[in-house]
């Protein structure tokens, strides 16, 4: 960590925040920053240091505070703090207020993790009116530890440990963090040395939260035990391994993203992983790529490390089927490509009842429109039964057969596919065999005999029972075939 001379803390922290990154590459394409500003002493030292600067580095300044919600008129005052603060500079200021608890979709997402993702999510509104894509944030040494013992104690990899770093891309944003190097206690002595007011945020006291339990208790209590073992620095040599994680992870990054082509969303925020140009890759560097690929299209999205394994299986050819992931994302195995993406809204469609004797008739079901027909005295198609075009099937109706349905799959559906000896197979199964992604299956018809209630065949599949085979002798043959819209 930085070392400090606190008679000259207002001239060292704005050497820190002037020598953190390199200024002049982030700011080339435009010489302006947006400051995220709380109003609490880290994000006020920040903005007034940046304020500082900004003539001797030819930059214009803005700032951008959100209103929680969360704490009432103490919310309101920090709210008044910041205006005030960035009308007494001439900083321009964008504000907004939020329903943090609204964020809140389930009940495994804390009230923190809420009001992170409305903060980031109005930072990238912030950015987009302004126009300003760098987003300066006022976090030190401090959170750098606390975020290393909270993602320590859920067991994450280098990449959590090391996810706060001086500069990262995220969202379109360059985020930059200057005072990483700093302690909060250095940052009080600059705020007093130059006499700055700042607000407090009493939930920071909260011991209900990860956070608080790590800043309030568990922290001083392990640098107490540390030092009465004789460990010195331990603060210190905390916030160097998470410095040390953040530039291996941000090396590892630079790997991942050299594949990046191998990666693609579609018009609907979908990814598309191409198997065949990700299965060699390194299981490390290839869970990489689909984290922060799944971030990138959706920041809501838990994927934990079990969901990221199943791609990975899914790639290298270990597994099919699919994955739900925590947050409203499905991976699926469709061909050479695993689709991440929300399920879409879709309903099941009504069956449809045929009576044989009505035939020929064409029905609709779902997107797909269905030709059923019947031929009678004798069938020639005694070694097939199955259309050579794709969606077409050829079926000998049970004995007793007066009409079929057409409906979706339910739980627990089962059939005995021609060439099987009569042994049955789950649909699911077979719809997984054959690569039809779960979104789609409710709309792929399945026909079933009345009365009986035999599963005959799955047109859209090509697939027959072998209790609806062929033979020599069959009288009766129903010729189902289905289009689908060119869409589909």
């Amino acid at each position: 960590m930085i070392d400090f001379d606190m008679d000259k803390v207002h001239e060292n922290l704005l050497e820190v925040v002037r020598d953190a990154v390199d200024w002049e590459d982030i700011l080339r394409r435009k010489r302006a920053i947006l400051c995220g500003l709380s109003g609490g002493p880290d994000s006020v030292a920040l903005c007034d240091i940046l304020h500082r600067l900004s003539e001797k580095m030819d930059l214009t300044l803005h700032a951008a505070h959100l209103n929680h919600g969360l704490r009432g008129t103490d919310a309101d005052r920090d709210e008044e703090f910041v205006r005030e603060f960035c009308a007494a500079r001439d900083i321009e200021l964008d504000v907004e207020r939020a329903n943090v608890r609204g964020y809140i979709t389930s009940g495994d997402r804390s009230v923190e993790m809420a009001a992170r993702s409305a903060r980031y999510e109005f930072f990238g509104r912030a950015a987009a009116r302004t126009g300003i894509d760098i987003l300066a944030l006022g976090h030190t040494a401090d959170d750098r530890i606390e975020n290393l013992l909270m993602r320590l104690f859920r067991g994450s990899g280098g990449r959590g440990l090391g996810s706060l770093r001086t500069v990262r891309f995220q969202g379109g944003m360059t985020i930059v963090r200057p005072l990483l190097g700093v302690f909060r206690s250095v940052i009080i002595d600059y705020l007093e040395s130059m006499e700055l007011e700042y607000r407090v945020d009493r939930t920071n006291l909260d011991e209900t939260t990860d956070r608080g339990r790590i800043r309030n208790f568990l922290l001083p209590e392990l640098l107490r035990l540390a030092e009465e073992s004789g460990w010195e620095g331990t603060r210190e040599a905390l916030a160097r391994s998470a410095a040390l994680l953040a530039e291996d992870e941000a090396f590892l990054d630079s790997l991942v993203h050299e594949h990046r082509g191998a990666v693609q969303v579609d018009e609907e925020g979908g990814l598309h992983l191409h198997v065949s140009e990700l299965a060699s890759l390194p299981s490390p560097i290839l869970a990489r790529l689909i984290l922060s690929s799944i971030e990138t299209v959706d920041s809501e999205a838990r994927p934990e490390r079990q969901h990221i394994r199943c791609i990975i299986n899914m790639i290298k050819g270990e597994r099919t089927g699919a994955c739900d992931i925590p947050g409203g994302l499905r991976a699926e195995l469709v061909g050479d490509q695993v689709l991440v993406r929300k399920p879409p809204d879709g309903s099941e469609p009504e069956p449809v009842e045929i009576a044989l004797d009505q035939l020929p008739e064409t029905v609709r079901f779902g997107p797909a429109e269905i030709e059923i027909s019947i031929l009678k005295n004798g069938a020639k198609r005694t070694h097939t039964s199955v259309e050579p075009s794709q969606g077409g099937i050829w079926i000998a109706p049970p004995e007793g057969c007066k009409s079929i349905v057409i409906r979706a799959v339910r739980p627990g559906d089962r059939m005995a596919p021609l060439g099987m000896q009569a042994h049955t197979k789950k649909i699911s199964d077979i719809f997984i065999d054959n690569r039809i992604p779960r979104e789609s299956r409710i709309t792929e018809p399945i026909i079933e005999s009345r009365p009986g209630g035999e599963i005959l065949g799955l047109p859209g599949l090509g697939i027959i029972s072998d209790f609806a085979k062929i033979t020599e002798e069959t009288k009766t043959v129903i010729k189902i075939v289905l289009r689908r819209p060119l869409a589909a």
